[in-house]
Parts: structure tokens; C-alpha cells; sequence
């Protein structure tokens, strides 16, 4: 038979389940005999995890801030989509090797929030720009070219390039025009 110095027996006549969770006479979902032992344990053990202080939580949160420089960088959404995932990525690892490694937990889910909601502003900033330039462009070719051009050509960019087509063309000469055409000026006879 083993011996049982330094080991913990629990004995109990109310709990019936080995699992987490049981059902008991003071109600369901009552912790059952492993919380119990863990408790235990990490008691005699002193092993309990512990919490990281404020300022390590409020550094981990600045240090997501330099992180935006390479947001910035990155060229398309889908490699943003990839930093952000990283990102995360990175963020739980550190947490779990906290956990297992030191005992120690810190606030991953604020941290991993900031880091997203970066990502979600970066993302909206560059739709932001891009309507904002297709706004501008839309307001200087309208000066150019006519409504229906304008919409033709903001649909299809490629279609300013020269391109053939048949056209009637019908010139006509007013007659006197040209006498009243110095008499009145050219700002006048075109105005007229």
C-alpha cells in the first residue's frame, strides 16, 4: 500500500461526482470535488496565480501604440487583416506563457480590444481617404465634362483614351455675322 504523507485525501458524503461541477444538496452546479482539491493544492503549494500590477497592465496597453507605425505600412487590407491576426496571435501566447510559466495573469482581453479597435480605425481611415480622393476627383472632372460624361468616365477610367467614332458634323455661317461679330466683341457675340 502507498504512503500517504504529503498527500491530500477528500472525503465527502455530499458531493457524489468526481467532476468540476456536480449536483448537490445545496444546489446544481455546485464545484465538485476536483475544485475543490485544486483549491487545495494550489493552497498547500502556494502556487495561486496572480494578478500583474496596473502599471505592467498600462505599459502592455502603450506598447500596442508603436504597433500603428506598421499598420500604416502595410499596403492592402488583406496584410493588415494578417498583422491584426498576428497581433492577436502574439497577444494570447504571452498571456498563456504568463499563466503556465509564472502564475500570473494580465489583461489580455483590454489589450487584444485596443489592438482591434486600432486596426478597425486604420481600416476606416483609409475607406475615409479614398472616398474623400474619389470626392475630389469627382469635383474637378465635373468642371471638364459633362454629367453623363463625368458618370461614364468615373465608371470607367479607361474610357478618356482616344477612341474613333462617326460624326455628322453641320456648319452654317449667319448671315452679317461677321460685321456684328466686331461691333459687339467676342465676350458680347457669344453671350448674345
Amino acid at each position: 500500500m502507498k504512503n500517504l504523507d504529503d498527500c491530500v485525501v477528500a472525503v465527502s458524503y455530499i458531493v457524489p461526482a468526481l467532476g468540476d461541477v456536480a449536483s448537490t444538496p445545496m444546489g446544481t452546479n455546485q464545484p465538485g470535488v476536483v475544485s475543490h482539491l485544486q483549491a487545495l493544492n494550489d493552497l498547500i503549494q502556494n502556487s495561486f496565480l496572480e494578478r500583474t500590477s496596473r502599471f505592467t497592465d498600462a505599459s502592455l496597453l502603450l506598447a500596442i501604440l508603436p504597433l500603428v507605425f506598421f499598420s500604416n505600412r502595410c499596403p492592402g487590407i488583406a496584410s493588415l487583416l494578417i498583422l491584426w491576426v498576428g497581433g492577436l496571435l502574439l497577444i494570447f501566447c504571452l498571456d498563456a506563457w504568463l499563466v503556465f510559466a509564472r502564475n500570473t495573469v494580465f489583461s489580455a482581453i483590454y489589450v487584444a480590444s485596443l489592438w482591434t479597435a486600432m486596426n478597425v480605425a486604420e481600416v476606416a481611415r483609409r475607406y475615409v481617404r479614398e472616398f474623400v480622393e474619389r470626392l475630389k476627383l469627382s469635383t474637378t472632372m465635373s468642371f471638364y465634362f459633362s454629367p453623363r460624361v463625368l458618370e461614364k468616365v468615373l465608371k470607367n477610367p479607361g474610357s478618356t483614351e482616344a477612341q474613333e467614332a462617326e460624326l455628322t458634323v453641320l456648319l452654317t455661317d449667319l448671315r452679317n455675322s461677321t460685321p456684328l461679330a466686331e461691333r459687339l466683341g467676342t465676350k458680347e457675340f457669344f453671350c448674345s
